[in-house]
């Protein structure tokens, strides 16, 4: 209960400062735009109201300090009033304080060399006050009006982004619909043909009727990557925790691709649990067990190691793939994530597959690398932020000394 009222009184507290530094700001903005003779009217009323405030508190106070008494004032006028009236205010002081708080009252004679030495103290202490007040007056001014040019900006980009992501939207709408229909219909007919004219057909038209299915083929699969690659940029990311223990095994079960390759793929349990978004993190392992499958020697079974290994105290978590794959040369290292990028035109493959894996693990705020030597194969290694300790496993421990084997089918 007093944690509860502590966090409201706290609150209450931020609220009224954010408050009272909002009027501020919006008076500091508008103080010039008032009219000139009502600024220098409230000058004079306020000083006016001071000395009438002051002659009935003199029988409990005293004669109380000119500069203390005034400088409110002073302040109060040039922050609203500008920085004419604020002088203005510190004139009609020094004229009240002369005439009506020194002895003799009522009089301009300061002969005594104190009376002077006072009177310059408090002129030059109320002139600093009005210039001082009118410089952090100017400071916040250019402050609001500084952060209103920024939101402004803000306002107006994200208009433009929401318009663009309509458009790209839009865009996507017609490549999945308009442009994949043709192509599907291309591969139906061609396969209808090749197969009712069979016995009819000689050998080079059959292989052009191949060659046609493939290209319609090769074609909707680029759609489908570019589709995918587009999406990503545009998804809200939600990171949860994570369990590799399960989410790997659903990826081997339910990609195709892996399925049919009948590749090795050793998991080195436990997989430490990582922060990440489901369906990003999917993605991404998808298409680089997808590769390592795929782009192996001819004649080659592929072998894939699986493991996982904390990173920076505990922090963070790297999801290793290594696979006995033809490798990469290393001077297309830096090349491959980047989209259309493929170390060899005639492999199967869009060259897009490693742009969508980069861009789902920097939009969880991860990263990704590989390291590879040419005819041994590769590691690609994403690395993700780990799960809280209290959840997971202890920081600092590096894991992946057991092993555990699944051959899928």
């Amino acid at each position: 209960m007093d944690a509860g009222i502590l966090i409201s009184q706290k609150r209450l507290k931020m609220h009224l400062k954010e408050r009272i530094i909002g009027i501020l700001e919006v008076s500091a903005v508008h103080t010039y735009e008032r009219n000139r003779t009502t600024r220098y009217i409230f000058s004079f009323l306020s000083i006016l109201l001071i000395n009438v405030i002051r002659l009935p508190l003199i029988p409990w106070i005293g004669n109380p300090l000119p500069t203390l008494f005034v400088s409110p004032a002073i302040v109060l006028v040039t922050w609203f009033c500008g920085v004419g009236p604020g002088l203005f205010a510190v004139g009609l002081s020094f004229l009240s304080v002369t005439v009506l708080w020194m002895e003799p009252h009522f009089s301009l004679d300061l002969s005594m060399d104190q009376d002077w030495l006072a009177m310059l103290l408090f002129a030059g202490t109320t002139t600093f006050l009005a210039l001082f007040t009118e410089l952090t007056r100017n400071a916040l001014s250019s402050q609001k009006k500084m952060r209103d040019q920024l939101e402004t900006m803000v306002a107006e980009r994200t208009a433009h982004l929401q318009e663009t992501i309509g458009d790209l939207q839009a865009f996507s709408y017609t490549v999945s619909h308009d442009l994949r229909s043709p192509l599907r219909a291309m591969q139906g007919f061609a396969t209808i043909v090749a197969e009712e004219n069979e016995g009819k057909l000689d050998s080079s038209s059959q292989a052009y009727l191949r060659r046609i299915s493939a290209a319609a083929s090769r074609l909707d699969g680029l759609i489908s990557d570019l589709l995918a690659f587009s999406k990503i940029g545009l998804q809200q990311v939600a990171l949860q925790p994570v369990d590799l223990e399960h989410l790997l095994p659903d990826i081997l079960e339910q990609y195709p691709s892996i399925q049919r390759s009948n590749a090795l793929i050793t998991i080195e349990h436990p997989l430490l649990r990582v922060m990440a978004h489901p369906p990003y993190l999917t993605q991404a392992l998808a298409n680089l067990l997808d590769n390592a499958v795929k782009f192996v020697p001819l004649r080659t079974s592929p072998r894939i190691i699986i493991w996982t290994e904390a990173r920076n105290e505990g922090a963070n978590v790297r999801l290793n793939i290594r696979d006995n794959g033809m490798g990469i040369p290393e001077d297309q290292l830096g090349k491959i994530f980047e989209v259309f990028q493929r170390l060899d035109a005639t492999m199967e493959g869009t060259g897009i597959g490693l742009s969508i894996v980069k861009k789902a693990v920097e939009r969880m705020g991860g990263q990704v690398g590989v390291d590879s030597t040419v005819g041994q194969g590769s590691t690609f290694w994403i690395e993700l932020a780990a799960e809280s300790n209290k959840l997971g496993h202890q920081p600092g421990v590096l894991l992946g000394s057991g092993g555990a084997t699944t051959r899928t089918p």
